[in-house]
């Protein structure tokens, strides 16, 4: 079964979306979203969120948005950060940001550096970059300890110098 729906949700997204929302089973219904959620940012990144934002409001709504958004920042950080941006504040956002970051820190670490520095001042913006400096140290360790210069002292600059010991002693 998870086979028939994963690749019906890679060949024909809205259709398999259509179908798992029409479960009976709470549980079935649930792990066929999931399924969709997967598979459907690889072609259509900005449908699946649409389908996400239409799902009823609540913690499933907030899963499948989040993986979603996670599986589109794959695909495309820099779009899938964008959307991000504009959603309410909230717990699923930071977690989203995040999300987004630690993935596009992976393949273009002081890109994704420079969007989370973009971010407004606050938790959102902290969380980001201190996700986004442990790849970095890992991929460029002088120009990470570089830019951990230019923050201003205080307990944002210590905890960012804590994470990126932590990630260089690992190594």
């Amino acid at each position: 079964f998870k086979r028939i729906l994963a690749s019906w949700a890679a060949a024909d997204p809205r259709a398999a979306a259509a179908y798992a929302l029409g479960l009976s089973s709470v549980p079935q219904r649930a792990a066929a979203i999931a399924m969709v959620a997967e598979n459907w940012p690889a072609s259509d990144p900005e449908g699946a969120v649409r389908f996400a934002e239409n799902l009823p409001l609540g913690g499933s709504r907030n899963i499948t948005a989040r993986d979603l958004i996670a599986q589109w920042a794959h695909v495309d950080p820099a779009a899938a950060f964008a959307y991000a941006r504009t959603l309410p504040s909230s717990a699923t956002k930071s977690d989203v940001i995040e999300n987004i970051m630690q993935q596009w820190a992976i393949d273009n670490p002081k890109i994704a550096l420079q969007n989370a520095q973009s971010l407004p001042p606050g938790s959102v913006r902290a969380n980001a970059v201190n996700s986004v400096l442990v790849p970095y140290a890992e991929h460029d360790p002088a120009a990470a300890i570089e830019y951990l210069g230019s923050v201003p002292a205080g307990s944002e600059r210590d905890t960012l110098v804590a994470t990126v010991a932590r990630s260089l002693s690992a190594t």
